[in-house]
Order: C-alpha cells, then sequence, then structure tokens
C-alpha cells in the first residue's frame, strides 16, 4: 500500500515539471546608478512563455549579499508577472544580482526550473550619511575658498585704491609745490623790478671844454716902432 501512495505523487510532480517547462526568464530589472545603504531596492524578474498552462515555475535569487531566495513564481497568480520584489541592502559596495531557474520544492505545489539562461545584474550601494558628510564637507571647502577669493579681491583692491590715493597725493603736493615755486618767482622778478625802480638814476655831466691854445705869432716885430 506504501508503494501505491507515492507512485501516484511522483507522477503528479512529473507531469507538472512537464506543464511548466516552457516558461523562461526574460529579464531582470534594478535600478539604474546608485543606491542607498538601508533602501527598499526595487527588483523585477520578467519571463516569456507564460500561459495558463504554464503559469508558474521555480527560480533562485542571490542578492549577492550572502541572502539567497527560492521563489516559485506564479504562486500568487498573474500578478507575480512580471515578478516584483525588494531587498535591503545594509552594507555599503558592489553587488551582483543572479537570477536563475531552480526546481522549488512545494509538495504538490513544487514547480520546476523556469528556462532559460540565468539573468545577472550589479548595483552599487552607498552609505547616504557619510555621502552627505562629504558633501556637505566639500561645500564648506568651496565657501571658505570663495571667502578666501573674495577677501582677496578685497584686498587687491584696497590696494590698489591705496596706491592711487597715494598717487594722487603726490601728484597734488608736487603741483602745489610747483605752484609756490612760480609764486616765489614771480615775487623775486617783482622785488628785482622794485629795487631798480628805487635805484637813483646818474646824473649826465658836460664834458669839460678844451683850452684854447693860442698860436705865438711869427711874424718879428719893426724896430722902432
Amino acid at each position: 500500500m506504501r508503494h501505491l501512495h507515492t507512485f501516484p505523487a511522483a507522477i503528479v510532480i512529473a507531469v507538472f515539471a512537464s506543464q511548466v517547462a516552457s516558461q523562461e526568464l526574460h529579464e531582470l530589472i534594478i535600478p539604474a546608478g546608485r543606491s542607498p545603504a538601508g533602501s527598499a531596492i526595487p527588483v523585477q524578474i520578467r519571463f516569456s512563455g507564460v500561459t495558463e498552462a504554464n503559469s508558474y515555475c521555480g527560480l533562485e535569487v542571490n542578492y549577492g549579499d550572502g541572502e539567497i531566495q527560492a521563489i516559485r513564481a506564479g504562486q500568487n497568480g498573474a500578478q507575480d508577472f512580471p515578478l516584483k520584489l525588494t531587498h535591503i541592502y545594509k552594507v555599503p559596495g558592489q553587488y551582483a544580482i543572479a537570477v536563475v531557474g531552480k526546481f522549488v520544492t512545494r509538495g504538490l505545489k513544487s514547480a520546476s526550473a523556469c528556462g532559460g539562461p540565468a539573468k545577472q545584474a550589479s548595483i552599487t550601494i552607498f552609505d547616504e550619511a557619510a555621502e552627505k558628510a562629504k558633501q556637505e564637507a566639500a561645500r564648506r571647502e568651496r565657501d571658505l575658498a570663495d571667502r578666501e577669493q573674495e577677501l582677496r579681491r578685497v584686498s587687491e583692491r584696497l590696494e590698489r585704491d591705496r596706491k592711487e590715493q597715494a598717487a594722487k597725493e603726490q601728484s597734488l603736493r608736487e603741483q602745489e609745490l610747483a605752484n609756490r615755486e612760480r609764486e616765489l618767482e614771480a615775487k623775486e622778478r617783482l622785488l628785482k623790478q622794485k629795487e631798480q625802480q628805487q635805484q637813483p638814476k646818474p646824473v649826465a655831466t658836460k664834458p669839460a671844454p678844451k683850452p684854447t691854445v693860442v698860436a705865438p705869432d711869427s711874424r718879428t716885430p719893426i724896430q722902432g716902432f
């Protein structure tokens, strides 16, 4: 009697396996880019060859962090196609998610392995708190650099203003000295003119007349006269 009970069960399992053999893994979809640690990562598995006759099959999902999940796809009916899962990674890093067909034992609800080649995808998990702290530190460094640059610009502008002011003051001093020098020269000329005007004019003297020289009479006086 014992053999009669087990033999039909084996026949049922064999028939069940033959019914779902045509269902195949088609695509594994995970979020692109990076995801924060501690967040629920959506994992979607799509199938091909799904019909009412073979509406379920067995598969294994390896999330790459040590957790492996055996699933009987189709146990919830049509809502399992595509199959939507979630997984939480607690530690930052690079992980490879692999999906492969595998026989899943569930008694009378056992499922033969989903057909098709294994599907794989990689995901990067980062520490959101550390990332925010790093970004905040980078932002503060940029702010400090901007403040230092602004201070340098202000310092350079003040130095230019100081030099321009010093140049203007020097120009004004030189102009003032030149004006004073011209005033002194003008005063000196005026004083010289006044001195020349106050000096007595020399009296013009007539030259002394030359003495008249009488020439002696060269005639000989007559005796007796």
